[in-house]
This record gives C-alpha cells, sequence and structure tokens, in this order.
C-alpha cells in the first residue's frame, strides 16, 4: 500500500489537516503527526530533534496513532528509526490493539517491514496478538495466492464426448471459464485497512456457528463436485448425493474496496480469481449462501445443501431481481416441472404465501429444520425474483393474475424478509397494468373459444422467454392489446413480431416503465 492510500482510507488528512500545523512552536500540539502525514517532517528535521520525549510517544485522542505508527504508514524509514532510538516502546497500540507492526506489514515493503521486525527484536517485544488480526495473520492473507497453472485440483465433464476428467489442472480451469483458480480468496492490503476501519463487527446466530463450527470438516473433505455445461452455460454440479445442512462449497474471490454513494465499500468478486463458488448459477435454490468470518475475511461465503441433492444435480442459487441474469436477458427456467409441483402441492401462489406467514416466525432449534423451513421460504421468494417464469406461469395458467393482486408485495419485506427493490417494483407495477391484465383475459378467452389456436399462441410466447428479458416481454403483450388475438398467429405474423422485440430498445422501455411506475401507480399496492 502507498502512503496515499493510507491516508484516504484512514481519512488521516482530514483529522490532522495542513492548516492546523504550527510550526511547533506548541510542544503540546500535533505538529508531528501533521508533518509526518503531510511528508514534511524532513524540512524541520532540526526541529523535531528538539521535541521533548514525550513527543514521539504521544497519540491522538480518536485513534490513538502514535508518531511511529504514521511513519510507517507514510513509509518514511529515516524517521522510524530515529524515533525507535527516542522511545522504549516500538509495540504502541492504536485504539484497534494495532502496532506500527501492523502497518509495515500493510505496507508490503519490505524494508519497512524489515526495520519493524528488527527493532521488535532488538527491544525484545514480541508480536503478541493485541488485535482482531494477528501479524501472522495478516502476512498469510497477504501472500495467498492463485493456484499453480499445474496444479491439479478439479472435475469436469467434457462437453463434446460427456467423459468425466478427475483432477484437471488449474490451467484447464482457465482455459474452459475464463477465470484463475484460486482455493482461497485473495486478500488486498487495503480490504484489511477498510475492515480495521469500520471495524469487524460480525452478529453470530445459530446458523452461521453452524458452518463455523462443520467449516474444518469441510475443507478436510469437502464433496466430490464438477463443472459441466446446460445450454452452452457452465456450472455446477454434485458427483456424491448431498444430504441437507452439508457444507457444499464455498466462495472464493479477490477482495475489492470500491466507492458507492453510501461509502466505500468491502466485498470479495469472482470475475478473475475464483474457485466452484462463482459458477453456481441462478435457479430454483438447493442451496443457500450463509456470510461468515473465515480466516478473518468476514464476507466470506459458504453454500449449505437447502433438501438432499441427489447425484448429477446442479448447484443453484437465487441471485434476486437485482442481478443482471434475472432482469437483463433471457432467463431460462431450468426447474419448471418442480416448481410445477410445488404450486400444486401448495394450492396456488397466494395460499402458498398465507402458509408461509403463519411458519416463517416459529423458532427453530434445529438446523436442519430451519433449513426445511428455508427452503420452503427460499423457493416463494425465487418465484417474486423472477417474474418471467412468473410469467410463463401465468401464460400457462399454473398461477392466475389475480392472486398476484392480491399479494401484500409492501409488506413482504416485513413478513418473509422479501424486500422488493425499486426495479423489481416496476416490474410488478408493469405485470399488473391494465393494458396487461386485458390482453391476459383475452388470452385466456382464447383457450375457451379456440383450443388449437390458444395452443400455438402460447408456444410462441413462452419461445420469447428463451429470447427476450421480461421488460420486452411485458411490452409485447400490451401491444397484443389491440390486436384480434384470434388472428394473429400465422408464420408470418409471429417473424414480424420477432423483429418488432428485436427493434426494441431496453433504455427505452426502463426509462417508459419508470415513468409510468410514477405517474400511475396500482393502488392494490403501493412501494
Amino acid at each position: 500500500m502507498s502512503p496515499l492510500q493510507f491516508k484516504q482510507i484512514l481519512q488521516l488528512d482530514q483529522q490532522f489537516p495542513l492548516k492546523s500545523f504550527n510550526k511547533f512552536r506548541n510542544p503540546a500540539s500535533y505538529d508531528l503527526h501533521i508533518a509526518i502525514i503531510h511528508q514534511i517532517a524532513d524540512k524541520y528535521i532540526a526541529l523535531i530533534k528538539d521535541l521533548p520525549l514525550d513527543s514521539f510517544k504521544k497519540s491522538d485522542e480518536k485513534h490513538r496513532y502514535t508518531p511511529l505508527h504514521l511513519c510507517v504508514m507514510m513509509q518514511n524509514l529515516d524517521l522510524i528509526n530515529y524515533i525507535a532510538q527516542r522511545i522504549e516502546v516500538v509495540t504502541p497500540l492504536d485504539n484497534e490493539g494495532w502496532t506500527p507492526l501492523h502497518y509495515a506489514y500493510l505496507s508490503q515493503k519490505p524494508d519497512i517491514i524489515h526495520c519493524m521486525e528488527s527493532l521488535c527484536i532488538a527491544k525484545e517485544q514480541s508480536p503478541l496478538k493485541t488485535s482482531v488480526l494477528s501479524y501472522g495473520q495478516i502476512k498469510d492473507l497477504l501472500n495467498r495466492m492463485p493456484a499453480p497453472d499445474n496444479q491439479n485440483l478439479f472435475n469436469y465433464q467434457d462437453p463434446s464426448s460427456q467423459q468425466f476428467l478427475f483432477n484437471a489442472p488449474a490451467k484447464k480451469f482457465k482455459e474452459l471459464t475464463g477465470i484463475t483458480f484460486t482455493p482461497q480468496t485473495l486478500v488486498t492490503a487495503e480490504y484489511i485497512l477498510h475492515l480495521k476501519k469500520i471495524g469487524q463487527k460480525s452478529s453470530l446466530d445459530a446458523l452461521k456457528n453452524y458452518v463455523i463450527k462443520n467449516y474444518q470438516t469441510y475443507v478436510e473433505k469437502p464433496p466430490q463436485l464438477y463443472l459441466a455445461q446446460t445450454a452452452g452455460k457452465w456450472g455446477v454440479f454434485t458427483h456424491e448425493t448431498l444430504a441437507t445442512g452439508q457444507l457444499v462449497c464455498h466462495y472464493a474471490g479477490k477482495t475489492e474496496v470500491i466507492n458507492t454513494p453510501a461509502g466505500r465499500k468491502a466485498l470479495v468478486v469472482g470475475h478473475e480469481y475464483s474457485n466452484f463458488g462463482s459458477m453456481i448459477n441462478d435457479g430454483l435454490p438447493n442451496v443457500m449462501a450463509v456470510r461468515v468470518t473465515i480466516d478473518g475475511v468476514p464476507d466470506s461465503f459458504v453454500y449449505l445443501a437447502l433438501r438432499p441433492i441427489q447425484k448429477g444435480e446442479q448447484l443453484l442459487l437465487d441471485y434476486k431481481f437485482g442481478h443482471s441474469i434475472k432482469s437483463k436477458g433471457a432467463y431460462i427456467n431450468q426447474a419448471e416441472k418442480e416448481l410445477e409441483g410445488i404450486l400444486e402441492e401448495e394450492k396456488g401462489i397466494l395460499n402458498f404465501y398465507e402458509q408461509l406467514k403463519n411458519l416463517v416466525h416459529v423458532k427453530h432449534y434445529h438446523v436442519t429444520d430451519f433449513l426445511v423451513a428455508e427452503r420452503r421460504r427460499s423457493t416463494f421468494e425465487y418465484l417474486i425474483n423472477t417474474p418471467s417464469v412468473l410469467l410463463d406461469f401465468i401464460l400457462k395458467d399454473k398461477i392466475y393474475i389475480t392472486e398476484i393482486q392480491h399479494l401484500p408485495l409492501k409488506s413482504l419485506d416485513k413478513t418473509l424478509k422479501i424486500p422488493i427493490k425499486p426495479l423489481l417494483a416496476k416490474v410488478f407495477h408493469l405485470l399488473l397494468s391494465q393494458k396487461h391484465l386485458d390482453m391476459i383475459e383475452e388470452f385466456e378467452n382464447l383457450h375457451d373459444t379456440n383450443p388449437e389456436l390458444y395452443q400455438k399462441a402460447l408456444t410462441f410466447l413462452l419461445s420469447l422467454g428463451r429470447q427476450f428479458n421480461v421488460v420486452r416481454r411485458i411490452y409485447f403483450h400490451r401491444t397484443l392489446k389491440n390486436i384480434n388475438l384470434a388472428a394473429t398467429w400465422s408464420e408470418k405474423s409471429q417473424i414480424t413480431y420477432l423483429k418488432f422485440m428485436h427493434a426494441l430498445n431496453d433504455e427505452e422501455l426502463h426509462e417508459k416503465m419508470s415513468v409510468e411506475y410514477g405517474e400511475n401507480k396500482i393502488t392494490t399496492y403501493r412501494f
């Protein structure tokens, strides 16, 4: 890390502004701190050498940074050595229990690290664990590397021959997926410092405790998983039967700290470096992600089986509607029959909600019982978060649109912990708009008046789901309101419709949708 990164993340310039610098006229001031941070200490070295000894031990009231802490951050080797000669303790603690040696490791500068380690040895001050992360943990985190190209570590099924290939090398993983395999999350110094600044506060509940308790067993004997393709897309499958509650995979990637409107945010991403965790596809979930702190990384996700998963099944996770896979492109429902069976068993989506509402707040004393209940809740959440699937089921009469009208969408967050984010609310508004309701009613009438033509129209409308996103599909449905549905399904007409669909502009449709949502919300639900 550079001195600039330390200053930006810890906001040192704001805490010790240069305008407060008084050229060492007042021994009680923080002039030494300011001079070090703004890198003007060398200019005033003569005055610094005349300072009383207590000046070199002094820490600020807010963070308890001493001059030695700051010299290490600013990587001023000469001043580190000078101050170390004037003080007895070279391991002073800031308010988080971090010593200058912690920051030396974050700097990743060999000369700074060597200097501080040598000072600790010379003054016989052992590097005790005084903070959330020990010296050793920081070194281990920063020294993590991706798997070597020739390391054999994953299984996959060849798309052409369908042959299973076991213990393939890491370079093959990158060849297949474009991602460099890393068995552990690669951690940056900036990420560690960000966590230190905001404080690693991670509440533990029974489920997190369960994951942490069983994590080492998972590491020692992970389940046999493999990569395979479905519809030309790689996914993760199991080569053995998995039990409910079994830890099946963890998500490894690379840490990032990004700027957001709400401030800086730390996260783990798997775009360039990852393992099987980033390859799990969206779908009716049979696994759930639990966020826990593992090896000092609080943004670690471990996946648990929500139900027994049979050998050869794909692992699936609900990525919610905010993910581009649900909102921007065509969506393929890989669990159509299973979902239809669940809806039939639950006696429709509205009854499904009523049953869940009464059960979701029941306290479960065993993790397995919780996961059984969570599977039902997450199935309902998947339906709400995947309007493309809802639309298919409406067209097929598996869900009545009047049922969705009566769902209390506004209160789903409170009752079932299913937040309806703004984009999803707009799509629901479009789905339940009067123009779309009228088209669905006419389409249902076609079923009674001309079943053969209805089936032809249904096949075509469902096929659009494999090509276009849900917003395009609903806007197309609304144009059909002005057309005689009994005379619109010739092959020529279908070609015209496809051209029309391809010509639609997503940006313009989303702008139009936002305007409609803002001006004319449906009164049965307001977000």
